[in-house]
């Protein structure tokens, strides 16, 4: 199959919710099909724990049909041969069926999909009717110029679908891996401050790889606690290589240095004096990249952070971190928060612009000026 009509995961995460919550006008199941590693099974999954409903993967290429039908066994009553119903086929509650692979499943598989499509029955055993069907599936072609080994669908069981392309989506990987590990999460960090390192073509770094390698440093806070601050460059680039690559890896474990100097967390709810005496540090270093990347960071959760814990941001912080960047950096943060609520039209980043600016005038900052003409637009909507 290729890559046609491409949607972000965003629109996929709308979309899927949809077939949820209208249920009862039994939409075609959606096919997702998109790159290996892209978050095809993992949106579907947050779907699920966001609704709060049951999530099931039907791992379908390493399945044999006999493994639909279940063990046989003899009904004492009738003696006739019956299949015990699979514990992975639900008879209960609602949720999600996720078919995964679908398009490298053996030829028997596929064929037991049209069943499972037109009549929600897979092995003879029936999907509870408040369980809603999802599927996913690799292109034929990477769009890195590789080949996936896979079947194609034939038009009568593509037919049963609605099918979407799951494009490169950064952004909607970046929501969603903030949902799973947090916005303070190194790996999530690293992300937003180049978003580039993140492969949707199925190289190395993939949405995956990222996730992966964002639980296994989450693992290792847990277990090691603060040790884990001074856990040795060499001994984090081999930890990361196994989850992103050696390259990656390498450039992960730099960042990570980075966070020696200062962090966006420190900027947002810490002592301004020990967060200025990091970025002096990395000034006469001329560690430029530092700011940059705090700059990014800040900016990220200025936009993510949820309603309850937003008023615990400490503006002055911000206001003196603007100044310390200088006019054309901070304009660039602006900006950047600007751009995100004209993509999303969320009122409350527009909110927090308002606070931010205002802080700004309390302060009498020069940050005012810079901003000069955000603050007139400002003016004009009181």
């Amino acid at each position: 199959m290729k890559l046609e009509n491409q949607v972000s995961l965003r629109f996929l995460k709308d979309q899927i919710k949809l077939a949820y919550r209208q249920r009862k006008f039994d939409l075609r199941p959606i096919l997702m099909v998109g790159e290996s590693g892209i978050g095809k099974t993992a949106i579907v999954k947050q779907c699920a724990s966001e609704l709060g409903i049951g999530f099931q993967l039907f791992d379908f290429h390493t399945m044999e049909s006999p493994d639909l039908r279940g063990l046989s066994r003899i009904d004492p009553v009738t003696g006739r041969t019956v299949f015990q119903r699979p514990a992975f086929i639900p008879d209960s509650g609602s949720g999600f069926v996720m078919i995964d692979e679908i398009n490298r499943a053996e030829r028997d598989m596929i064929a037991a999909t049209y069943n499972g499509l037109s009549h929600r029955e897979f092995g003879g055993h029936k999907i509870p009717d408040d369980w809603v069907i999802v599927a996913a599936c690799n292109p034929s072609q990477s769009q890195g110029g590789g080949v996936y080994d896979v079947v194609e669908l034939d038009p009568a069981l593509k037919g049963r679908f609605r099918v979407f392309g799951v494009s490169a989506d950064v952004q909607g990987f970046l929501d969603w891996l903030a949902a799973d590990v947090g916005a303070s999460n190194e790996v999530f960090q690293f992300v937003v401050a180049d978003t580039k390192v993140v492969s949707f073509d199925g190289g190395p770094g993939t949405p995956r790889d990222f996730a992966g390698l964002a639980h296994t440093i989450e693992a290792i806070k847990a277990d090691m606690g603060k040790k884990f601050n001074h856990l040795p460059s060499t001994d984090l680039r081999s930890i990361a290589a196994a989850d992103v690559g050696i390259d990656l890896a390498a450039s992960f474990s730099s960042f990570r240095d980075l966070r020696a100097y200062c962090t966006p967390d420190m900027v947002l709810t810490g002592a301004w004096n020990d967060c200025e005496v990091g970025l002096l540090k990395a000034k006469e270093q001329k560690r430029f990249d530092v700011e940059m990347a705090i700059m990014r960071g800040v900016t990220d959760q200025i936009v993510r952070a949820e309603k309850k814990v937003f008023p615990k941001v400490k503006l002055d912080n911000v206001i003196r971190f603007y100044e310390f960047l200088g006019g054309d950096k901070s304009l660039a943060s602006l900006q950047l928060l600007m751009n995100e609520f004209e993509r999303t039209g969320d009122k409350e980043i527009d909110n927090r612009i308002d606070r931010i600016i205002d802080k700004a005038i309390e302060l009498k900052s020069d940050f005012v000026g810079w901003a000069k003409e955000v603050v007139a637009a400002k003016k004009n909507r009181g």
